[in-house]
């Protein structure tokens, strides 16, 4: 049996205590922040969405790709004034639905799961990506795997295609690694995925 850590959604207090003046003073300066009841809410408003999917989709990561997480335990960390990244693994305020919250906290799981896995050296990872995906930019380059993934799961496992609408593509390099996703196919690409990682 493969290993599928607990997520584990809370909102992060000492994040937003040592960050939130200077985020105020650039995102809104002379704003305030909102309780700490209501951050708390967000998260475990958080952890309600993400709960019944949650076996299912860690679970269809390793049946695509044969990798496990490291850990056991992936804590998300919620705060405002950001909107996510995987190191550590953040989430912002802002996801209002539940849609959103299971496209972008699964987006972050695969970039954690492609950095942190038990099996695969993730510092051959650009080499080989660029060896399978061709020349990009560097954020293009590793959202190409992601939003592969994305694609796989949420069409042919989860059959809720309708998800990856929630998908954020306002930037370039965003842009360009949906597109070729896109054009090149996401069946094909995972293809060449689970070669990589399953050689």
């Amino acid at each position: 049996m493969p290993n599928l850590p607990e997520i584990r959604i809370k909102y992060a207090w000492l994040l937003t205590q040592n960050t939130w003046r200077p985020m105020m003073d650039y995102y809104d300066k002379g704003g305030k922040l909102r309780s700490e009841d209501e951050y708390e809410t967000i998260a475990k408003q958080y952890q309600k969405w993400w709960r019944p999917y949650e076996k299912q989709i860690l679970q269809a990561m390793y049946d695509v790709l044969k990798l496990e997480f490291k850990p056991n335990v992936i804590d998300v960390h919620v705060a405002p004034f950001f909107y996510a990244f995987s190191s550590p693994l953040v989430l912002g305020v802002q996801f209002d639905t539940q849609e959103k919250l299971i496209l972008n906290l699964t987006h972050e799981l695969l970039h954690k799961l492609f950095m942190d896995n038990t099996t695969h050296d993730d510092q051959k990872n650009l080499d080989e990506w660029t060896e399978l995906f061709g020349e990009h930019e560097f954020v293009t380059l590793v959202h190409i795997p992601v939003h592969a993934m994305l694609h796989k799961i949420f069409i042919d496992i989860i059959e809720r295609p309708d998800m990856l609408n929630e998908e954020v593509r306002t930037s370039k390099t965003y842009r360009d690694s949906w597109n070729y996703v896109e054009k090149n196919g996401y069946k094909k690409l995972v293809e060449k995925l689970q070669k990589q990682y399953q050689s």
